[in-house]
């Protein structure tokens, strides 16, 4: 055992492989290796994360909590965890959240039940204040892309009465903290069309907006309005009003075209490094990837592949475990080089498909079926579903299953806690649709139409945690495209995502 731990290059990998280990042990009967080796991760300095932002030394307390039966290893982790709620990305917040909730149906005879429940009320109580400011957040983005165009008039009309310093209106969720948002606009009048109309008040009751601008003509500093705190902040900005310069109108009408016509040039050249720039950063950021990518199955491949040859476990149980985990590496390493060289060969124009009539059933099955114990070792369940009578199809099967598996290794790394999968075949009016469903972290809108692009990874710190190449939807959807069809998303974060690839339907 510790010859294998010795394997591993990094403190992360080492507690990596010491779960693995501990559950292989614990599942061959050697209760005391996996107790000792768990003892050994939760006393390893510092605090280590997964790629979800999980700690393993939460990991190693909770199984040792089970094989044990002694929560009090646990519990202690849990209170140091629970002290910072807002240090911790969703995903390990719902981990710890499920932990307790877990210990509170077992909480009876000398089990802490109100230390355990008042646990899980904060976490809860920090899960739903980092909802609430996410979905205010979203509900005033999506409020001044849908303005009309009546008011954005209205805005414009104000000008005269009010000057043109801007006002600048932020919403948070209550009184304290920093403000998450931040728009312009001009006079009174469109605050309360966000108000009133936009519905604010009545959807986040006792939220506050913070406005800072020239005055507060027409709404008294600190007053309620519509179920609001308003309050009013003085910022200093510095402008200057055209009306007070002496130039004529024409003066100014030419320094505004030249002001304008420069202006623009400027944004188009800038918009064109700027995307030269962030290509190159992709690129990069792509190398960075799949070398990542490729190093952690060899490593675990070679660490395996050693320990056996080391003779480190004698038990059968063990060693068929371990040959299981090289042959998933090893085809999770196969899938990745395939999508580096399909990649290559699509920017070059030289990919090619073989078209020949086949069951859909038998690809969902196929790449079902490969991703199966990659699968069963993070615990997710998959249900597939199929139509029958689904067999007219003219196809590239080994393209069919590569872009199927692709999205089912999407959907393993975006499911955060939820460990429910769905693969579905249905068929529509002369077309056949594949489902790959799952219940996890969700794609904003805004970032929808962009995951198909080559390179891409969507923004944010959960995210970026998640190894991926920014390859695999780019490669499903040029598979699509080339066998007639498309590929759809339906999505919203927190809820989870539906990728499907709609395919024609041969004429029976």
């Amino acid at each position: 055992m510790n010859q294998a731990l010795a394997l591993a290059t990094s403190a992360s990998q080492k507690s990596s492989v010491g779960l693995q280990i501990g559950r292989i042990l614990a599942k061959s009967g050697d209760m005391e290796g996996a107790l000792r080796l768990y003892k050994e991760i939760l006393d390893q300095p510092g605090e280590l994360t997964d790629e979800y932002g999980i700690p393993f030394s939460l990991y190693a307390a909770d199984r040792l909590s089970g094989l044990s039966g002694d929560t009090g290893p646990l519990l202690d982790r849990l209170e140091r965890l629970v002290r910072d709620n807002g240090r911790h990305p969703p995903a390990a917040l719902y981990f710890i959240r499920d932990i307790l909730v877990q210990l509170e149906a077992k909480a009876v005879g000398s089990l802490p039940a109100d230390r355990i429940r008042r646990l899980r009320q904060s976490v809860v109580d920090g899960l739903a204040h980092l909802e609430r400011s996410m979905a205010l957040k979203a509900f005033v983005t999506g409020w001044t892309s849908r303005r009309s165009s009546s008011s954005r008039a209205d805005e414009l009309s104000t000008w005269e009465a009010y000057g043109d310093v801007p006002w600048l209106v932020g919403v948070r969720d209550g009184l304290e903290g920093e403000v998450p948002y931040l728009f312009a606009f001009h006079g009174p009048e469109v605050l309360r069309s966000l108000i009133e109309k936009g519905g604010l008040a009545d959807t986040f009751p006792g939220s506050c907006l913070i406005v800072a601008g020239p005055g507060a003509q027409g709404i008294p500093p600190g007053s309620p309005f519509q179920g609001f705190r308003l309050h009013f902040e003085e910022t200093g900005i510095s402008a200057w009003s055209s009306s007070s310069l002496p130039f004529p109108i024409l003066y100014w009408s030419i320094l505004v075209l030249v002001i304008g016509f420069t202006g623009f040039g400027m944004y188009l050249l800038w918009r064109d490094v700027r995307r030269e720039l962030a290509l190159a950063d992709m690129k990069s950021h792509f190398a960075a990837s799949v070398s990542h990518e490729l190093k952690t199955p060899l490593t675990a491949i070679r660490m395996f592949a050693e320990a056996l040859a080391m003779g480190v476990q004698s038990q059968p149980e063990a060693r068929q475990e371990y040959l299981r985990t090289i042959i998933s590496e090893s085809e999770r390493l196969s899938r990745l080089l395939n999508n580096v060289l399909d990649f290559s060969k699509i920017e070059q124009g030289t990919r090619t498909y073989h078209f020949e009539p086949l069951s859909l059933e038998d690809v969902l099955r196929d790449a079902a079926k490969a991703m199966a114990f990659s699968m069963d070792q993070k615990g997710f369940h998959l249900q597939i579903e199929a139509e029958a009578g689904l067999l007219h199809v003219r196809a590239d099967k080994d393209a069919l299953e590569q872009a199927v598996l692709n999205l089912l290794d999407n959907a393993v790394k975006y499911s955060g806690k939820n460990r429910e999968l769905r693969l579905r075949l249905r068929r529509g009016e002369k077309m056949i649709c594949i489902d790959v469903i799952d219940y996890g972290i969700g794609i904003a809108d805004e970032n929808k139409a962009r995951i198909f692009g080559r390179f891409f990874r969507v923004p944010g710190s959960e995210n970026q945690r998640i190894p991926g190449s920014g390859l695999g939807l780019t490669i499903v959807s040029h598979i699509a495209e080339a066998h007639g069809g498309r590929v759809d998303v339906l999505s919203r974060p927190g809820e989870g995502s539906t990728f499907s690839i709609i395919l024609p339907l041969e004429e029976e």
